[in-house]
């Protein structure tokens, strides 16, 4: 389930920051949820700077970035938390911006109303909680 976006400068989107925001983005989420790697699901949006604004002002020289990821529904907020804390540390770090100019959200899905392979999360988390059950 996890899934993270990151939304940075064009003009910062090297394809050594790409892949490290990918890999390290991936590696930190899933730690920081306890996930299995193979579930987490990072993608880089490189922004043309001319196509946003602060206030209403275009930037044409933007070093503003933006990230959400998703989380399942009753994932604790320390955890969540962490996870915007350890994402803008990342964006920081990759990107050498000041996190002052760094936004991000959580959003938070029920597992009904998230899929997976055409299936909610829900029956594939009730399959697989009673195929451990089996296995015990």
């Amino acid at each position: 389930m996890p899934v993270v976006t990151f939304r940075i400068p064009a003009a910062l989107a090297t394809e050594a920051r790409c892949k490290q925001l990918l890999e390290k983005g991936s590696l930190l989420y899933a730690e920081l949820l306890d996930s299995p790697l193979e579930r987490v699901r990072a993608f880089v949006q490189p922004y043309n700077a001319d196509h946003m604004s602060v206030g209403s002002s275009v930037s044409h020289d933007s070093n503003s970035a933006f990230f959400e990821y998703y989380v399942l529904a009753g994932r604790p907020k320390k955890q969540r938390h962490a996870v915007m804390f350890g994402f803008t540390d990342l964006l920081v770090s990759v990107l050498e911006i000041d996190p002052r100019f760094i936004r991000g959200a959580c959003i938070q899905v029920d597992a009904d109303d998230w899929c997976i392979a055409g299936s909610p999360a829900s029956a594939i988390r009730s399959a697989e909680i009673a195929a451990r059950n089996a296995e015990s």
